[in-house]
């Protein structure tokens, strides 16, 4: 891929993966094949869930409720989660096969106790919103990032 097109690895953690808080069913399974396309991308950008252990969308932090529960909050309606992903935990760690020696930026996010910045990229305003980093989006493709995300 040329540098102007970048791999985003999104949240292959720990917690999100067999035995963990929040496992996603066979979510092992996405790891050899990351790892097979990152080789062609010269700029790859991963996220990580990276919680406080007091974080706003954890279940336990609302006593009487529990996890898959919405609340409202003052940003809409949250999900409440099982504890997941805190900050330095075995289950916040990058999947221990996921090999990207070259990613350009690991961008830990959900650090603001007080908001769940959800893990999902979302095109809004002529931006790409990946955790709390905001890049330009080519307007013809919005999923193509502009060469603001080969230079971080």
């Amino acid at each position: 891929m040329d540098s102007r097109t970048a791999l985003l690895v999104i949240d292959v953690q720990t917690d999100f993966c067999a035995g963990g808080a929040l496992a996603v069913p066979d979510g092992d399974v996405v790891v050899p094949v990351i790892n097979a396309l990152a080789r062609h991308y010269q700029t790859v950008v991963i996220t990580q869930d990276w919680h406080p252990a007091d974080h706003v969308s954890f279940a336990s932090q609302h006593p009487g409720r529990s996890p898959f529960e919405t609340i409202p909050l003052v940003y809409g309606t949250q999900v409440l989660w099982p504890d997941h992903c805190v900050m330095d935990s075995p289950g916040a760690a990058l999947h221990r096969d996921l090999h990207i020696p070259h990613a350009a930026v690991i961008q830990r996010k959900g650090l603001n106790r007080l908001i769940d910045h959800r893990a999902e990229v979302v095109a809004l305003s002529g931006h790409i919103h990946v955790g709390e980093l905001l890049l330009p989006r080519d307007p013809h493709d919005p999923l193509h990032a502009q060469p603001a995300l080969a230079s971080l």
